[in-house]
């Protein structure tokens, strides 16, 4: 049996067509041109506790984390040739209300409706070939937001079970994890 599941992880591993150093691995530069677009509310609780380009570090540094796991090597400054460019392009932060109306008929918090927080990211990048043609476009979209939860201490009443403060840097970690699952299945096909 061990024998079969070695096997079987042996022939995804190689089937991929990459590998982890020497002949045949494949390079990547990242070009950062990202333009940060930010649609909030007037004054939004979780988008402005850390600066922008922290996100975008975060974002960056888990998908350069993710490449040794897709066997695909960053390109330094003096690497002349390249198999592909992957070029973040703009970074879009939302932070909106997103009511929500307590639906429990037992609850003295029955049909009151609790102005809850919306997180959401949006990151998009392009994929080029050696050539400097694009291979595509790979946009990740992901959120997160508050719910509202029945109060343990009074279990008649409801509040708002806030995200952690850093919910955009998670989010920024999400859209790499996506962002680097797509550059491989794109690179697989080209």
């Amino acid at each position: 049996m061990k024998k079969i599941i070695l096997f079987l992880f042996l022939a995804i591993v190689f089937n991929t067509g990459f590998k982890t150093t020497g002949k045949g691995s494949k390079t990547l530069n990242f070009v950062d041109k990202a333009k940060y677009v930010a649609d909030t509310i007037e004054n939004p609780y979780y988008l402005l506790n850390y600066p922008f380009e922290v996100y975008k570090n975060s974002f960056i540094e888990k998908l350069d984390s993710r490449l040794g796991k897709g066997k695909i090597t960053i390109a330094d400054s003096e690497t002349k040739v390249v198999d592909y460019t992957l070029t973040l392009t703009k970074i879009s932060f939302t932070e909106s209300i997103d009511p929500q109306t307590v639906n429990d008929t037992t609850s003295e918090d029955s049909g009151k409706i609790f102005p809850t927080q919306l997180c959401s990211m949006k990151v998009e990048t392009a994929l080029y070939n050696s050539k400097g043609e694009l291979i595509d476009n790979i946009t990740c979209i992901t959120n997160d937001h508050e719910v509202l939860a029945n109060n343990k201490k009074n279990h008649g009443t409801y509040l708002i079970k806030t995200l952690p403060d850093n919910i955009f840097i998670r989010l920024a970690k999400i859209c790499a994890t996506s962002t680097m699952d797509e550059l491989l299945k794109k690179i697989s096909k080209n």
